[in-house]
Protein backbone atom coordinates (compact mmCIF):
# COMPACT_ATOMS: atom_id res chain seq x y z
CA UNK A 1 0.00 0.00 0.00
CA UNK A 2 1.15 2.97 -1.15
CA UNK A 3 0.60 6.65 0.52
CA UNK A 4 0.91 10.18 -0.92
CA UNK A 5 3.65 11.90 1.20
CA UNK A 6 1.50 15.17 1.14
CA UNK A 7 1.49 18.22 4.12
CA UNK A 8 -2.28 16.85 4.36
CA UNK A 9 -1.24 13.38 5.36
CA UNK A 10 1.85 14.31 7.41
CA UNK A 11 -0.68 16.14 9.17
CA UNK A 12 -3.34 14.03 9.79
CA UNK A 13 -0.90 11.05 10.81
CA UNK A 14 0.85 13.84 13.32
CA UNK A 15 -2.52 14.70 14.67
CA UNK A 16 -2.59 11.18 15.37
CA UNK A 17 0.14 11.29 17.31
CA UNK A 18 -0.22 14.35 19.22
CA UNK A 19 -3.70 13.24 19.73
CA UNK A 20 -4.48 9.82 20.50
CA UNK A 21 -7.82 10.01 22.59
CA UNK A 22 -9.11 11.71 19.88
CA UNK A 23 -8.96 8.84 17.53
CA UNK A 24 -9.75 6.14 20.12
CA UNK A 25 -6.17 5.50 21.37
CA UNK A 26 -5.28 4.86 25.08
CA UNK A 27 -1.46 5.08 24.23
CA UNK A 28 0.15 9.01 25.48
CA UNK A 29 0.51 11.92 23.48
CA UNK A 30 3.83 11.78 21.00
CA UNK A 31 5.53 14.38 23.39
CA UNK A 32 4.48 12.21 26.50
CA UNK A 33 5.90 9.31 25.40
CA UNK A 34 9.21 10.58 25.04
CA UNK A 35 11.77 12.08 27.63
CA UNK A 36 14.90 14.49 27.52
CA UNK A 37 17.93 11.74 27.67
CA UNK A 38 21.61 11.90 28.40
CA UNK A 39 22.95 11.16 24.69
CA UNK A 40 21.33 11.54 21.39
CA UNK A 41 18.95 8.22 20.22
CA UNK A 42 19.29 7.63 16.84
CA UNK A 43 15.94 8.16 15.18
CA UNK A 44 15.47 4.44 13.48
CA UNK A 45 15.71 3.20 17.51
CA UNK A 46 13.21 6.00 18.33
CA UNK A 47 10.77 4.87 15.82
CA UNK A 48 11.33 0.89 16.59
CA UNK A 49 10.37 2.00 20.69
CA UNK A 50 7.64 3.87 19.56
CA UNK A 51 6.06 1.47 17.02
CA UNK A 52 6.59 -0.83 19.72
CA UNK A 53 4.22 1.17 21.93
CA UNK A 54 1.68 2.20 19.62
CA UNK A 55 1.53 -1.19 18.53
CA UNK A 56 0.17 0.81 15.07
CA UNK A 57 1.44 0.39 11.72
CA UNK A 58 3.70 4.39 10.87
CA UNK A 59 5.63 5.17 7.79
CA UNK A 60 9.18 5.63 9.13
CA UNK A 61 9.50 8.79 7.04
CA UNK A 62 6.27 10.16 8.46
CA UNK A 63 7.92 9.40 12.16
CA UNK A 64 10.89 11.27 10.93
CA UNK A 65 9.26 14.04 9.60
CA UNK A 66 7.11 14.64 12.42
CA UNK A 67 9.76 14.25 15.43
CA UNK A 68 11.77 17.01 13.16
CA UNK A 69 8.77 19.35 13.68
CA UNK A 70 8.15 18.73 17.33
CA UNK A 71 11.88 18.17 18.76
CA UNK A 72 13.41 20.05 16.32
CA UNK A 73 15.69 21.58 19.65
CA UNK A 74 16.40 18.11 20.03
CA UNK A 75 17.69 16.42 16.71
CA UNK A 76 21.39 16.54 16.76
CA UNK A 77 24.54 13.65 17.16
CA UNK A 78 26.72 12.88 20.28
CA UNK A 79 30.45 14.42 19.59
CA UNK A 80 33.10 13.58 21.97
CA UNK A 81 36.84 14.01 21.57
CA UNK A 82 39.03 10.86 21.01
CA UNK A 83 42.65 10.73 22.02
CA UNK A 84 44.70 8.33 19.34
CA UNK A 85 47.80 6.35 20.86
CA UNK A 86 50.18 9.08 19.00
CA UNK A 87 48.42 11.67 21.10
CA UNK A 88 46.41 13.12 18.21
CA UNK A 89 42.57 14.62 19.37
CA UNK A 90 40.44 13.09 16.73
CA UNK A 91 37.06 14.79 16.73
CA UNK A 92 34.45 11.71 16.54
CA UNK A 93 30.41 12.80 15.62
CA UNK A 94 27.91 9.17 16.70
CA UNK A 95 24.41 8.60 15.22
CA UNK A 96 21.95 11.29 13.94
CA UNK A 97 19.10 11.24 16.37
CA UNK A 98 17.73 12.87 19.03
CA UNK A 99 18.21 13.49 22.46
CA UNK A 100 15.30 11.77 23.63
CA UNK A 101 14.46 8.55 25.14
CA UNK A 102 11.16 6.68 25.93
CA UNK A 103 9.54 7.27 29.16
CA UNK A 104 9.74 4.29 31.41
CA UNK A 105 5.80 3.65 31.30
CA UNK A 106 5.63 4.06 27.80
CA UNK A 107 8.20 1.24 26.65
Amino acid sequence: MKIPLTPEVVAKFKDFLVNPSKYGCTYKPLHEAFIVGDHYEPQDKLFDAYIDYIQKPLPKVIFYIIMQEEFPELRGSDEWDEVQKDGKVKHRIGNLGYKLKMIGGAQ
